[in-house]
């Protein structure tokens, strides 16, 4: 009977990484299209997706609401995307939106963790 609930166990385990693999494609997919933006400067360019991108980081841009009380989706939705990119990116130049700032917190922030440990 313990073998039978451990392949459940197991089975729910691996249908739960499925899942979360086609987000994790997606948001693969959305940083190369993220990448590839900041050089393209053809209306009619043939990447899927570019245009789109090219829209959300427009509005992100023009956008009140998320100036106001940070409740737009569409930039949250962007800005995480640029989190999860900077996080990866390894380039000291990369021109992808928030890219170099998102990087200089993230540094900042270990510094500080760096400190209070020390200081404890």
């Amino acid at each position: 009977m313990g073998s039978e609930t451990d392949n459940t166990s197991t089975g729910g385990e691996m249908n739960h990484v499925q899942d979360c693999r086609p987000k994790a494609m997606k948001m693969q997919r959305c940083c190369r299209i993220l990448q590839h933006i900041p050089g393209c400067y053809d209306d009619n360019c043939t990447w899927t997706g570019c245009h789109k991108m090219k829209r959300v980081v427009t509005h992100y841009r023009q956008c009140r609401t998320n100036r106001q009380d940070q409740s737009c989706k569409i930039c949250r939705q962007l800005i995480l995307l640029s989190v999860y990119h900077a996080k990866q990116c390894q380039s000291g130049s990369c021109e992808v939106v928030f890219c170099r700032h998102i990087k200089r917190k993230i540094q900042q922030n270990s510094r500080l963790a760096r400190r209070n440990i020390v200081v404890q």
